[in-house]
């Protein structure tokens, strides 16, 4: 028991919370984020029964949401359990300096995870924080893609050179499962274009 806990509440969200989440990511992430204006979307994301992949901070007093930690389990396997940290908000007033670390350390506790992701983590903020106080290895990833070239309007992707980013396909009815000790093996049998 800390001072955190003499004034705050760390537990796992529940299906009553989603409410209450929704607000907080409005009021305090972003008024427009999907998380916070889609409940189905919300629940599709983060709903696990009636359980809600969030680990919240209440306020002992007025159980008021002050911080979230969501989460996206990739494995349920408690031996080898993978989580992917979706988004974390303390308040930016209002509460204990160093809610957020004490947020991010309860949600270890909480979530036992054996690995760990975080994708889109913000340079400036957390990228910093969690290098040196969670000793966690943070990179950029380089992405690659293989067109489908049946596709002939993308919404998403920019395709500069159609012809270039579809050379690697051959049409076939079938596929077969390649190993690859490692990726400049890859690279050397895949024309890979980045995105």
């Amino acid at each position: 028991v800390n001072k955190y806990d003499e004034l705050y509440i760390f537990r796992e969200a529940k299906i009553d919370d989603v409410d209450k989440l929704m607000s907080f990511i409005k009021e305090h992430w972003r008024a427009n984020h999907i998380l916070g204006n889609d409940r189905d979307f919300f629940l599709y994301e983060h709903g696990n029964g009636d359980r809600i992949n969030f680990i919240i901070c209440e306020d002992r007093n007025t159980g008021e949401i002050v911080g979230m930690q969501g989460f996206i389990p990739y494995s349920w396997d408690e031996e080898l359990r993978h989580i992917c940290g979706v988004m974390t908000m303390v308040k930016k007033v209002g509460v204990t300096p160093m809610l957020g670390v004490e947020l991010i350390k309860r949600f270890i506790d909480i979530t036992h995870y054996k690995t760990y992701c975080g994708i889109g983590t913000n340079p400036q903020t957390m990228v910093p924080l969690v290098k040196r106080l969670f000793d966690r290895f943070v990179c950029k990833i380089t992405h690659y893609y293989q067109l489908n070239e049946k596709v002939e309007v993308f919404k998403i992707a920019k395709i500069v050179d159609r012809k270039k980013s579809c050379e690697a396909i051959v049409e076939s009815n079938s596929a077969q499962l390649v190993e690859f000790n490692n990726f400049e093996e890859l690279k050397k049998n895949f024309v890979l274009n980045k995105a």
